[in-house]
């Protein structure tokens, strides 16, 4: 680790925020799935579940991939929180909570792990960083219905989704419209070289011009493993990094929650 590294937040913190979440509600089990290790720490990995059942719909949440991208971490663990208000949508579904994939990006505020990694291009690997090794142990335990990844850009001037549907299903233009009413939208033509649609990406593991893409950024990002092992519709979601935190935040929860409506 260079020397010149320097911690801006708190993983021990947050850590302790997840299990005194987990201590208040008996609707989120908690589990360490093992650690991530670093020259000099040691961070517990954690994976938070809901009750399952019968004909539940198995839902995924994730935030942290990129650790400097908080916004993502606080949407999870904001969520959470307000579980107990969501006693219809935790009859019918199931929920898996990833809230920091990336402890060492998210305590240094870097993008990449301590290996100078960008996780978001590690899951197609053989042996990829143990951070990624965990995410696929959860996944390879059942078939998920629907995944919403957390992320932030720091050149948007709005929020943005990808979208990647294995059965053409779309429910990405309802949660733009839906966010329109309250916040800014990313209306650029292109982002990235990908055409957008106000503010939504729609991609398909059919095209071969996405495949290309994917191909030319180098390895594959979490949505698209999550998408080639079965999950039918995959988003993954940007907030500007130029708004306050409690807006992206704000963003995040409410793009999940009309997503839950319409799955």
């Amino acid at each position: 680790m260079p020397d010149n590294f320097k911690k801006i937040r708190s993983y021990p913190d947050l850590s302790s925020r997840i299990q005194a979440l987990s201590r208040r509600s008996p609707k989120i089990k908690l589990r360490r799935l093992g650690e991530v290790e670093t020259e000099k720490e040691h961070y517990p990995f954690w994976v938070l579940e809901t009750p399952d059942g019968p004909d539940k719909k198995q839902v995924c949440l994730s935030g942290g991939m990129h650790g400097d991208e908080p916004a993502g971490v606080e949407s999870v663990m904001a969520f959470m929180h307000r579980l107990p208000e969501y006693a219809t949508l935790l009859a019918r579904i199931h929920f898996t909570f990833f809230p920091c994939v990336n402890p060492f990006g998210y305590e240094y505020d870097r993008r990449e792990n301590s290996l100078k990694l960008d996780l978001n291009r590690q899951f197609n690997q053989t042996q990829p960083p143990v951070e990624i090794q965990l995410v696929k142990r959860v996944f390879s335990e059942k078939a998920f219905d629907f995944a919403y990844e957390c992320h932030e850009d720091v050149d948007s001037s709005g929020y943005y989704l990808y979208e990647l549907s294995r059965n053409e299903q779309t429910i990405g233009d309802e949660i733009i419209k839906r966010l329109s009413e309250t916040f800014p939208i990313n209306l650029s033509e292109f982002i990235e070289e990908m055409p957008v649609e106000k503010g939504l990406i729609r991609a398909s593991l059919s095209s071969r011009d996405f495949w290309a893409r994917i191909k030319r950024r180098g390895g594959w990002p979490q949505t698209v493993y999550f998408a080639h092992q079965g999950v039918p519709l995959c988003i993954t979601a940007e907030t500007p990094t130029r708004m306050d935190m409690e807006d992206r935040v704000a963003m995040h929860c409410l793009a999940f929650e009309t997503a839950l409506g319409l799955i």
